[in-house]
């Protein structure tokens, strides 16, 4: 029986598509540079891109500023508290929420991001901070590795995991993205693939894949009546 389910938060708990656009939209205003269109956006990242492979073409064009200059300004946007004004949260996740803590399904965050500080205020500010026990975050690995290429995030989780499941012995899910998919590979943990339609898709064979938060919930109820 499913006892604790650990949820990553980006682009999981989190709707982060006007995030992503701000992050592009902020910096490129204040270096006075085209900002790529929301659509522009949305085809990359659908197709696996980072934010690098966005963003460079249109740096080339401009002579009066660095592809560093850049990523200093995204990611000072992104580690502040008030960017989860930006986020929202995904559809039916309280429907979810609900039927997990009527159920006595404990809930955790794991995520690669800096600032945990971020993930409560978007919590309280969505009246959902209720809902989960703990929230790991990469400042509680308690060393410095920084979240910005794919590689690291991966690592960032993988040692977020590896110190949770050294407290818990019960049964745990892990639902999130690909990265999530990497990390938890070897672990004695249960994954659910939740396929966000803004990132790229990933055919996991034998791994579970749902598509939205009600999907998600009746998932979660089939695995609980499982013994």
């Amino acid at each position: 029986m499913i006892q604790k389910i650990i949820f990553d938060f980006d682009d999981t708990i989190a709707d982060n598509q006007l995030l992503d656009y701000m992050a592009f939209d902020i910096p490129c205003k204040k270096l006075d540079i085209k900002v790529p269109t929301r659509n522009k956006i949305r085809n990359g990242r659908k197709k696996g891109l980072l934010a690098k492979d966005i963003i460079v073409p249109y740096l080339e064009k401009s002579k009066s500023t660095t592809e560093n200059r850049f990523f200093y300004l995204r990611n000072q946007f992104l580690n502040n508290t008030n960017c989860s004004k930006y986020l929202q949260p995904q559809k039916n996740l309280r429907l979810l929420l609900e039927n997990l803590k009527d159920r006595k399904i404990e809930c955790i965050i794991c995520s690669s991001k800096e600032n945990k500080n971020i993930i409560i205020k978007f919590l309280e500010e969505s009246d959902l901070i209720d809902y989960f026990s703990a929230i790991y975050v990469n400042s509680d690995l308690g060393f410095q590795l920084d979240n910005h290429g794919k590689e690291n995030r991966v690592l960032i989780k993988r040692s977020l995991l590896h110190s949770i499941l050294k407290k818990e012995k019960e049964e745990i899910v892990f639902i999130g993205n690909f990265e999530d998919y990497e990390a938890s590979r070897g672990l004695r943990l249960k994954f659910i693939y939740y396929q966000n339609s803004y990132l790229e898709f990933h055919n996991l064979k034998q791994t579970i894949t749902v598509k939205d938060m009600i999907q998600l919930n009746r998932t979660i109820n089939q695995l609980g009546n499982t013994k």
